[in-house]
């Protein structure tokens, strides 16, 4: 029987994983509904799937697990700690090409199509892999970090914790032993070329990625 999920959210980023899970895309999992917080969108639906409040009843922690569709890592972090106070579980989305035994993901996870993924990587919990990534070799993703559309990831790099990596960004490849690394809650701007270390707690833009503010 096939798992039972419910979306967090029902902007662009949630309707997208939404459609990758009434396509098929993500064998073992069905779309029970979106759950949103604008009383306004409670007992109406999106695209033609229901829209529950966080407290209706019919959102059964023992029976419905919880993606949170949000794209901004901050917010994607709370709601995820207010499902886990309610009891729920979080299913983990991989709606890409077929995943290496090494590749180790987290719960919340989330993958998008035309993603690839090759070996010894690991996604922490509610990372966010958006539409044709590709992320290569020893490389860790903290926890709630978001991935954009088009970014590639090279080898041997760690990226911490809730990092926004924008549409198309480069980051460059370390060293065994000595990772290219992004620190907590950077931001990588959309098209920049990542070939050194980001502080955390710091914006990048351009090519090659230069800090904009901290």
């Amino acid at each position: 029987m096939d798992r039972q999920v419910a979306v967090y959210g029902v902007g662009g980023h949630g309707r997208e994983i939404a459609s990758y899970i009434r396509e098929g895309r993500a064998p073992g999992l069905s779309l029970t509904g979106f759950v949103d917080d604008n009383i306004d969108n409670a007992g109406s639906s999106v695209n033609g799937v229901p829209v529950f409040r966080f407290e209706d009843r019919k959102l059964d922690p023992a029976v419905i697990s919880i993606i949170c569709g949000v794209g901004d890592p901050k917010i994607r972090e709370k709601l995820a700690a207010k499902c886990a106070s309610r009891g729920f579980s979080f299913a983990t989305l991989a709606a890409c090409s077929p995943l290496s035994r090494d590749v180790r993901l987290g719960e919340g996870v989330m993958i998008a199509p035309g993603s690839v993924l090759t070996t010894n990587i690991e996604l922490g919990r509610h990372v966010h892999i958006n539409v044709a990534c590709s992320i290569s070799h020893d490389v860790f993703i903290d926890d709630f970090a978001n991935v954009n559309p088009g970014v590639h990831i090279n080898g041997w790099v760690r990226i911490g914790r809730r990092t926004y990596i924008g549409a198309g960004a480069v980051i460059s490849n370390g060293r065994p032993g000595d990772p290219l690394t992004i620190g907590d809650d950077a931001v990588i701007g959309a098209g920049a070329c990542v070939l050194r270390p980001v502080p955390a707690a710091t914006t990048v833009v351009g090519v090659p990625a230069r800090p904009i503010r901290s």
